[in-house]
């Protein structure tokens, strides 16, 4: 996830337009599915594993969001 996110966020710097919808929404999307994700997190949730639910959590968010900015950056 994080490394779709870092190529998305330089798709999303260089092209425009319908390339850069089917390009990020459609490849990139398709490459980085949150769907095993949320599997683990549900069962950690399931299981009472609430510490483990809040760190995967938060290193996902951070990781993805940080690398799409890194992204955007290197790709404008």
């Amino acid at each position: 996830n994080v490394l779709g996110s870092l190529v998305a966020g330089v798709l999303h710097a260089r092209l425009d337009g319908a390339l850069e919808l089917v390009a990020v929404t459609g490849a990139i999307g398709a490459f980085t599915t949150f769907s095993a994700f949320a599997a683990r997190i549900a069962e950690d949730l399931r299981d009472g594993r609430h510490c483990s639910v809040a760190v995967q959590g938060a290193a996902t968010v951070v990781g993805t969001v940080g690398a799409a900015v890194l992204g955007l950056v290197a790709g404008g």
